[in-house]
């Protein structure tokens, strides 16, 4: 039988969860958005934790270090929340999801740590640690492989009802109130379920660790294969893939799990062949300039262009790969038992990246303000130009320091093209989102204030800009480019020599419309359509030397059907040439 105990916490985690999101759309202040957060990190990951290490020689010991861990962790995820939050529910819900994934790793690494200690165990005992992390690990993945059973069958049964008109079963599993308990208590049951079946659960750890460990030569093998073709491809190409530290990182983390999994506790050999015992000693030593490599494309990448949220934990990962490709190596080149001595090198990795995670969550590294620096000293330094500045990085991406910051360069008259940078800081604050039609959400003097006008000296007639204020998305849809305020421009030329100016947009799309005045004001006279294509794509610095030019072929007049000639001359570009 389940323990009533455990299923009873289980109900109260279900129950704040849902509590919690509800709350989640309400209009909160930052601050109860923070205590919001932090309370579901405290109810998602506590009491999970607790049913994972339930039984232990020392219970009270143990549910002590579980509740300081809980509370420090949760405290974390409530300051990063409110230090990422940049504005819109969208961007709230960004933001959670992030300080969530932070607080799962936190308390991954956390977790096997506090069970050794509640059994009064050192963190040096390497066999305990690695028992008690896989035991954890398939835990987790039974109770979820149950928990997602569980919710098929109901759906299945929801299905059924439905067939013979009863909906009530299928309203009941799809109500929150509902699913948030009914998903707490199946887990907590289904860990215990599986907790009471050890036998069941080591069979299944021997069987993971026995198909990862047979598949250690083949990666290995593809690792040290990689490294020993470098010297013949170059690395040219792995530059140019822009996501190289990403693969590399990818075959690093496998690496380790597989390594790990046959090394096991480090009590018994992993029973390769002799042969394939050296060979795989040998290959280890590949690991360390695959991790050379990752951290070196990651570098190359923050020197182009600065630090971002995910090239800071890009960092910690590839550090951290960095630190067991050496590590392991040095264990390969030792003598005795196979890579002997990588226990310890897991124990310090673990505890070092604890820490580091740690403090790139609170106030001491905080990680949005270590890449909202490295981005200002860019502009500052003139690495980057003001038209070509991230500033939607600042208002999305870096949350509240990077808001601050932007309403600072909003104002900041001191800056090298201040007026440039100024403007495009004023935008991108009164954005509500990232992508999409931000300028039609903007004030139509904002928008009108940062459209350029092209050729140089152009200014728009006092009765055009009436008309575009009484058809302000109109204009909007011709000035701005994917309706981002930050994009707008129009050309004012005249197109048909009788003196006054056409109204058309700085970067042509798709038939873009033409702005005549008329006898009846202000309206479109038809739309461009390219007759000859360049062979480079036009941006807002051809805008400024656009001039009217004669056809280079007169129309063709059949009956009352004007035809005109399309030149097609893009066989004429490089990029088009065959050999």
């Amino acid at each position: 039988m389940p323990s009533l105990r455990l299923m009873l916490i289980a109900l109260v985690q279900g129950v704040v969860l849902y509590v919690c999101g509800q709350l989640s759309s309400a209009p909160m202040t930052d601050a109860q958005q923070a205590m919001l957060a932090s309370t579901f990190t405290l109810f998602a990951f506590g009491p999970t934790a607790y049913y994972l290490c339930e039984h232990s020689a020392a219970p009270r010991r143990q549910v002590a270090l579980l509740l300081l861990a809980a509370a420090l962790i949760a405290a974390l995820a409530g300051y990063s929340h409110w230090m990422g939050q940049a504005g819109s529910t969208s961007e709230r819900f960004n933001s959670l999801g992030r300080v969530q994934l932070v607080s799962l790793a936190l308390w991954v690494l956390a977790l096997p740590l506090i069970q050794l200690h509640a059994d009064r165990r050192a963190l040096t005992d390497y066999p305990a640690l690695f028992r008690t992390s896989w035991r954890d690990a398939i835990l987790v993945i039974d109770a979820a492989v149950f928990t997602g059973i569980f919710w098929a069958v109901l759906f299945l049964g929801a299905q059924l009802f439905g067939v013979i008109g009863l909906s009530f079963f299928r309203d009941l599993i799809r109500k929150s109130a509902f699913a948030w308990p009914a998903t707490t208590v199946c887990f907590a049951y289904a860990v215990q379920l599986c907790r009471r079946h050890a036998v069941m659960v080591e069979s299944i750890q021997r069987h993971a660790l026995s198909a990862c460990k047979w598949l250690l030569p083949l990666t290995l093998l593809i690792g040290a294969g990689f490294v020993l073709a470098l010297p013949f491809t170059g690395l040219k190409a792995l530059w140019a893939t822009r996501y190289a530290a990403t693969l590399l990182l990818w075959l690093l983390a496998v690496s380790v799990l597989f390594i790990n999994a046959a090394y096991g506790d480090g009590s018994e050999a992993p029973g390769y062949p002799r042969w394939l015992a050296a060979l795989l000693r040998l290959f280890t030593l590949a690991l360390p300039v695959l991790a050379g490599l990752a951290l070196t494309a990651m570098w190359l990448r923050i020197q182009q262009h600065g630090l971002t949220i995910e090239r800071i934990w890009g960092v910690l990962v590839a550090l951290t790969g960095c630190v067991y490709a050496l590590g392991y190596a040095l264990a390969a080149l030792r003598g005795g038992a196979w890579l002997g001595g990588i226990g310890r090198v897991n124990v310090a990795v673990a505890i070092g990246l604890l820490v580091a995670i740690a403090l790139l969550a609170s106030p001491v590294l905080e990680q949005h303000r270590l890449a909202l620096n490295s981005q200002l000293a860019r502009l500052a330094a003139g690495k980057v130009s003001a038209e070509k500045f991230d500033y939607d990085a600042l208002r999305f991406d870096m949350g509240r320091p990077g808001r601050a910051a932007l309403a600072k360069l909003a104002a900041d008259t001191t800056l090298a093209n201040h007026a440039e940078i100024n403007r495009r800081a004023t935008l991108a604050l009164a954005k509500t989102q990232r992508y999409g039609d931000n300028a039609k959400g903007a004030d139509f003097d904002t928008v009108l204030a940062s459209t350029k006008l092209y050729p140089t000296g152009a200014t728009l007639p006092a009765d055009f800009i009436d008309y575009a204020r009484a058809h302000r998305d109109n204009f909007i849809s011709l000035a701005c480019k994917t309706n981002d305020a930050a994009t707008c421009g129009l050309i004012v030329l005249d197109l048909d020599g009788d003196g006054q100016p056409e109204i058309l947009p700085a970067v042509p799309q798709y038939r873009p419309q033409i702005y005549a005045r008329t006898a009846a004001g202000w309206q479109t006279i038809g739309y461009l359509e390219i007759s000859l294509r360049g062979c480079h794509d036009t941006t807002d610095a051809d805008a400024a030397t656009a001039t009217a030019a004669k056809p280079l072929w007169n129309d063709l007049l059949i009956g009352q059907e004007r035809w005109m000639v399309i030149p097609d001359r893009a066989a004429d570009c490089d990029t088009n040439k065959k050999p």
